[in-house]
This record gives C-alpha cells, structure tokens and sequence, in this order.
C-alpha cells in the first residue's frame, strides 16, 4: 500500500509539474502578449501624437487661408465699390461728351451758315 500511494503522489506530483510548467508557459504567451500591446499601444499613441501635430498645422493652414480669404473679400468689394465709382464717372464722361458733340454741331452750323450768308 505504501508504494502504490507513492506511486500515486508520484503520479500527482508530475501533474502538478506538468501543470505548473503549462501555467507557466502561458503565463509566459501572457507576458509576451502585453509586451506586443504595449508597442501596439505605444505605436498608437506616437501615431495620434503626428496626427495631432498634422491637425495643427493642418488647422493653422486654415487660419491663414481664412486670413486671405478675408483679405481677398475687402480687396473684392474694394475693387467693386471703384468699378462702379468708375462706371458713374464714365456715364457723366460720355453725358458731357455727347453734350459737347452737341455744342460742336451746333456751332459748326452756325459757322456754314454764317459762311454762306
């Protein structure tokens, strides 16, 4: 009875080896996997550390953009404001113009008609 029950703690004690060297291992994959996760998450942190800067600059290009766009937009409605300036100043051009034909024809009438008189 005595080495049947050492052959059984035997047996129980290799188990329990066998046990601990899979605990063991998988303790082992375990540890392995945190350190893959940690590069992942390290990878994925210095990922949104460029994208964030990237957004930055992305968001200051947008502001300068803006900046020019409003710059644009007064020279725009500067430049309108003078073309239309311009057109008035040209209708009144072409009134005086007309006028003065006007003056002439008449003038150069009088004149043939003094000439022949």
């Amino acid at each position: 009875m005595s080495e049947d029950r050492l052959d059984r703690m035997e047996a129980l004690a290799e188990q329990i080896l066998e046990g601990l060297k899979e605990t063991k291992q998988a303790t082992n994959d375990l540890v392995e996997g945190l350190k893959e996760t940690k590069q992942t998450t390290n990878n994925l942190v210095e990922g949104l550390k460029e994208t964030r800067q990237e957004t930055r600059e992305f968001l200051e290009g947008l502001k300068e953009t803006k900046q020019l766009t409003d710059s644009n937009a007064r020279a725009i409605e500067a430049l309108t404001a003078q073309a239309s300036e311009d057109r008035k100043h040209q209708e009144k051009d072409r009134k005086g113009i007309y006028l003065l034909l006007g003056q002439l024809t008449r003038s150069t009438e009088i004149l043939h008609q003094y000439k022949n008189t």
